[in-house]
């Protein structure tokens, strides 16, 4: 059976399990943040023997020895949300929370998509998987990572004012929802206002010019590449994601040597999924600016007919049938 762990709406499952009924795969969805409906106990240690169970305020019980693949598509937080907690108190049923969790997920020696969870955030780290792709071979932009005031206007004048910034990692509120922090260019006037960066720290890098931008959807062996025109709005033209459903895409003809490098740096990341983000340059240059380990495609798939939503579930189900 394959454990699909995801938050409940998610429209990337609900595309994908039509083909999971058609391929007759067994699955489960359940969302391991949503205490007190689900919550994982009954873990067990005897004579060498480990053993957990799913256990469903609803009743339904599963016992994850008999779970063949898990898709690990963005579940709730384990957070703690009873408001008769103080913050303290929150802090350390969450962390406990987190702590029997990881130990159920890293003892289940199935396959994961995209991988078990220590993995996919190790992958996701910009800082590492920058150093990986370059060390692939992939072209990427000239970057600073740094918490360095003087780094900015080095970096500007180094590339005579054409230079973006972004945050290593997204912003969370209060309440653990994410907030869209885009990519953005950095005007000479700003120069002393942002010198405050030395707060935290802030990726820098030259700003690459576009003919458009690509994303690349590596599902197992299977790649999928799709322009995203961007440079068709003055508003998209830094970053896609300002305006993105009004944009125009298109199926993207990747060379072939940058399919085996993507399908390489998933691999090299542990990985069997990736969304993976490129810019061809004007010269028809490809350069690599990051991969989302459990990145969304589905606005891909319904912009350009690529068959990603198949492809995932013909991956889940040949999981299935190796863990059987």
């Amino acid at each position: 059976m394959i454990l699909i762990l995801s938050h409940a709406g998610d429209v990337h499952v609900e595309a994908v399990v039509p083909h999971l009924d058609r391929l007759r795969v067994p699955y489960r969805l359940n969302d391991p943040g949503q205490a007190p409906l689900e919550r994982f106990e009954g873990i067990a240690v005897t004579r060498g023997r480990y053993a957990a169970r799913l256990e469903r305020a609803s009743g339904g019980d599963l016992n994850l020895d008999r779970v063949t693949a898990v898709w690990y598509r963005r579940p709730t937080d384990l957070l703690s949300h009873d408001a008769r907690q103080v913050h303290d108190e929150q802090r350390f049923i969450t962390a406990n929370r987190r702590e029997v969790v990881d130990g159920i997920w890293n003892q289940m020696r199935c396959a994961w998509l995209p991988a078990q969870p220590h993995v996919e955030g190790r992958a996701s780290n910009k800082a590492y998987h920058l150093s990986v792709a370059a060390d692939m071979g992939f072209r990427i932009p000239d970057t600073r990572i740094t918490a360095t005031p003087a780094m900015l206007p080095e970096m500007f004048s180094r590339h005579e004012g054409s230079v973006v910034l972004k945050p290593p990692m997204p912003y969370f509120n209060r309440t653990h929802n994410e907030q869209h922090t885009f990519t953005r260019a950095v005007r000479r006037r700003e120069l002393r206002g942002l010198l405050g960066l030395r707060h935290a720290p802030v990726i820098l890098q030259e700003r690459i010019p576009k003919r458009c931008d690509v994303r690349v959807t590596v599902v197992g062996n299977e790649v999928f590449a799709a322009a995203i025109h961007s440079q068709e709005r003055a508003t998209t033209s830094v970053d896609f994601r300002h305006d993105i459903f009004r944009l125009r895409h298109t199926v993207h003809a990747l060379p072939a040597v940058e399919v085996r490098r993507c399908r390489a740096l998933v691999r090299r990341l542990g990985l069997c999924f990736g969304a993976i983000d490129l810019v061809q340059t004007p010269s028809g240059e490809h350069v690599f600016l990051e991969i989302n380990p459990n990145g969304q495609w589905l606005w891909i798939e319904r912009a350009t007919g690529l068959p990603i939503a198949d492809a995932v579930a013909r991956l889940l189900a040949k999981a299935h049938e190796a863990g059987r």
